[in-house]
């Protein structure tokens, strides 16, 4: 059985000091190509990731993080073996929200799709669900900046998935973006890239990405 949860309000929208980062991430700077600016606010179009281990030959990928709701006074905790619980998912297409607690075998025995995936971890809390798979780096920003994200827990990780690229028009030119956007991350200061966790731009093979199917939606 599927649902709905009502839309997040509060912990869903960028940090105050997080949109000044990406606004300075967004400045016009004079090694930019022409007509980046328009493009960079739908992406560009090359399978990559920009993750604080893209430097590294071996670099982790990002990977889908399952939360799972304090347990109450009597310690009753789903029971995940049997997938007797309720899994809140953002949507059918997200590999660390929908695909990834699956890989792992957690399906739930009732599904509730949020929207998103801080809504998710909401639902948890809320009562509406039991389990909320979301990806790494929406943990790390919830726990940075929610205050109710200490009363989660995690019960379990996935194995490492490749991040969302970034995506534009057929026709841009890809390389001249990939090269832009990536000199945009290096050319902003240290803790611009701490407070976004984006620390530079790799580029993997569209095989590599590709390799990961999305299970059917519910």
């Amino acid at each position: 059985m599927a649902g709905r949860a009502r839309p997040l309000t509060r912990c869903a929208r960028p940090h105050t000091t997080e949109r000044k980062s990406y606004g300075r991430l967004a400045q016009p700077r004079a090694l930019y190509v022409p007509n980046l600016r328009p493009a960079l606010s739908r992406g560009a179009a090359w399978p990559g990731a920009a993750d604080r281990h893209a430097r590294q030959p071996n670099f982790k990928l990002s990977a889908g993080i399952l939360l799972l709701g304090a347990p109450g006074p009597q310690g009753a905790t789903p029971n995940l073996a049997a997938n007797d619980f309720t899994l809140a998912y953002n949507e059918p297409l997200s590999q660390s929200g929908w695909a990834a607690p699956q890989s792992i075998g957690l399906t739930g025995a009732k599904r509730l799709q949020t929207g998103g995936h801080a809504a998710s971890a909401r639902a948890v809390l809320q009562g509406q669900a039991d389990l909320a798979s979301v990806d790494a780096l929406t943990w790390h920003f919830l726990t940075r900046d929610w205050d109710k994200a200490s009363r989660l827990e995690i019960c379990a990780t996935t194995p490492a998935t490749p991040t969302l690229p970034y995506i534009t028009a057929l026709g841009e030119n890809a390389a001249a973006l990939r090269v832009a956007l990536r000199q945009a991350i290096l050319s902003i200061g240290p803790k611009d890239r701490q407070t976004l966790q984006i620390f530079d731009l790799i580029e993997i093979s569209a095989e590599t990405y590709l390799q990961f199917s999305l299970p059917p939606a519910p």
